[in-house]
């Protein structure tokens, strides 16, 4: 049975997307060559750096909701290349209110039974049932955040209801940090009340602009510092989740 994670945006401006794209990528071409599914539960599509997705939130609403999918026959659809498969988020206004927790809970462990890794891309909020979804659903969640203060103070807005539906995150991702940037993992750590061991960084690439255009991730750019950081992103979630034991031998 495969692993089920997830990242969550805090807010829109926070490259959740860029962030579930280039882990994805990585947990699946690494030494491991895990099988790993990219699920966009999110409203939009989500896959501005992977063109080609043939599967989409919207085309699945009729069968999860039936609670009844071909999950051998989604598997080889959904994927893109070898060791990768997306799926597209939604993009109709009038889907959003009709996905719930139990459909995706029964989505996502579908998917684990055919997948080594389901990462879900997850965006800001807890209304969206494809989102709340995915979370309850995850074993481990990982919080990305912006470095500012609008970003935080949303968070501990929103602390409380996420405490409420019984979540929490196992990890905050700080994304685009700039070395000079106040909110550090230690500022952080004290003011949220978390162990700064468990605020990583991911710092500011050069080429963010020009993924969209170009419809490729980040990955693929000269960007040494936030491969790095991203690599030793992904060791910790292979750490977290068991992944070494499980896939390295």
């Amino acid at each position: 049975m495969g692993k089920i994670i997830s990242f969550y945006g805090s807010d829109h401006k926070t490259g959740v997307t860029m962030i579930s794209q280039c882990a994805a990528e990585l947990l699946s071409s690494g030494p491991a060559g895990l099988n790993t599914v990219l699920l966009h539960a999110e409203s939009g599509s989500g896959c501005d750096y992977s063109p080609g997705v043939r599967v989409s939130m919207d085309g699945l609403l009729p069968y999860i909701s039936k609670y009844s999918l071909d999950f051998s026959e989604l598997a080889e659809k959904s994927r893109l290349r070898r060791g990768l498969s997306v799926i597209e988020g939604s993009m109709s206004p009038d889907n959003e209110g009709e996905f719930d927790p139990d459909m995706m809970s029964f989505l996502l462990e579908g998917l684990a039974g055919h997948f080594d890794l389901v990462i879900c891309s997850c965006s800001p909020g807890l209304s969206n049932g494809l989102g709340l979804g995915a979370l309850l659903a995850s074993e481990k969640s990982y919080l990305v955040m912006a470095p500012r203060e609008s970003a935080v103070r949303r968070f501990e807005v929103l602390r409380p209801y996420l405490r409420m539906a019984g979540l929490g995150f196992d990890r905050v991702i700080l994304n685009r940090f700039g070395a000079k940037s106040i909110y550090s993992p230690s500022y952080l750590g004290t003011r949220l009340g978390l162990d700064k061991r468990d605020i990583v960084t991911v710092r500011e690439a050069r080429s963010g602009d020009l993924c969209e255009i170009d419809e490729r991730s980040l990955m693929e750019y000269r960007e040494g510092a936030f491969k790095r950081d991203m690599a030793a992103l992904i060791a910790l979630i292979e750490s977290d989740c068991g992944l070494k034991e499980a896939f390295h031998g």
